[in-house]
């Protein structure tokens, strides 16, 4: 399957991105490609980038127990970064099967067909992105480190859960350098998808907050995803370990309300009462109960501080995020006014 006869080059250093068409595995297959990796980009649609010198891309859905198996059984690689997943708005089917035979059995289809193939003892670091959906949503006092205790409400989370306590085991199990990115809602110049449904509503024709629009909230610019991966796949890390990413700047819903002004304009905002947020959760549970999970994250997400610690990133993986969203979305625009001004 892998023809290129870069691969079988000892001297460069191979990598597989699975989930390399999605908003992080793009870009990680460029960045990797740019520091002169060999990069094989795994998804199951169509690629988004021509093979080259440096990379290859393979049509594979990682569902299928046999079709991953026998990719990886006589393939000789040094990393593997697992993004590949299935979240809340990529699939007609969001029931929880479906997330479990994705995000857990693809997960579990990867790493054991690693297990069985001829290159167990040859993988270097293998990175797998999880969410800090795991946690769940229930109010908390303190700001959530990695040792809180894990209660997903979404089927999303749930899954993802599952699949790092599957990794964890194989750490302990076959010593398998494994280390796991629990990443806070992401956001990229061309991705802004998770921001702006907390604070645009009516196919984004009005702003809306949400109480006093206090509420906290981590953020991870992708830009900051990408440097920790790039920091972390060669770096002296500790496997067998979680760590949250986020940006190092917590945002309340009010300072998104600013920064989508600034980048659109000025629109009318509605202001919804925490109680009625909470009243109709509970009504819409009532009739769409197939829903009451994904509802009841919602209610959280908009209601309560949602902030997680980055400080066990920090001391054991070098992470020090530069980038927010001043840098990461504004910044152009602001250099686009200036050159504006001085014409």
């Amino acid at each position: 399957m892998i023809c290129n006869k870069n691969w079988s080059n000892v001297l460069v250093k191979k990598i597989i991105i699975t989930g390399a068409n999605g908003i992080i595995g793009s870009e990680l297959c460029k960045r990797f490609i740019d520091n002169g990796y060999y990069v094989i980009g795994i998804d199951r649609i169509e690629p988004q980038q021509e093979d080259d010198e440096q990379f290859e891309y393979v049509k594979l859905d990682i569902a299928d127990q046999d079709k991953v198996e026998q990719f990886f059984s006589d393939l000789c690689f040094d990393y593997l970064i697992h993004c590949a997943a299935l979240v809340h708005k990529n699939s007609p089917d969001l029931s929880f099967n479906n997330f479990m035979k994705i995000n857990y059995e693809g997960t579990k289809n990867i790493f054991d067909s690693v297990i069985k193939s001829k290159n167990k003892y040859g993988l270097k670091r293998a990175i797998f992105f999880s969410t800090i959906e795991v946690y769940g949503g229930e109010e908390r006092d303190e700001i959530i480190s990695e040792d809180d205790e894990c209660n997903p409400i979404s089927f999303y989370g749930q899954s993802k859960l599952a699949a790092e306590r599957y990794l964890l085991n194989l750490c302990k199990d076959y010593k398998l350098p494994i280390i796991i990115l629990r990443l806070s809602p992401v956001y990229s110049k061309s991705f802004l998808r998770n921001v702006k449904r907390r604070v645009l509503v009516g196919k984004e024709m009005f702003f809306y907050r949400v109480g006093d629009g206090e509420q906290k909230i981590s953020l991870c610019s992708r830009d900051n995803v990408i440097d920790v991966v790039e920091a972390s796949i060669e770096g002296k890390v500790p496997f067998g370990e979680v760590f949250n990413i986020a940006d190092d700047k917590v945002y309340s819903f009010n300072d998104l309300l600013n920064y989508f002004r600034e980048l659109s304009g000025n629109r009318i905002t509605i202001k919804i009462p925490k109680c009625m947020v909470c009243f109709g959760v509970k009504l819409l549970s009532l009739v769409f109960p197939e829903r009451k999970e994904r509802l009841l994250s919602i209610y959280y997400k908009l209601t309560k501080d949602n902030i997680y610690s980055i400080e066990k990133a920090k001391k054991y993986l070098g992470y020090d995020p530069e980038w927010n969203f001043e840098n990461t979305i504004l910044k152009d625009r602001k250099i686009l006014e200036d050159d504006k001004k001085d014409i």
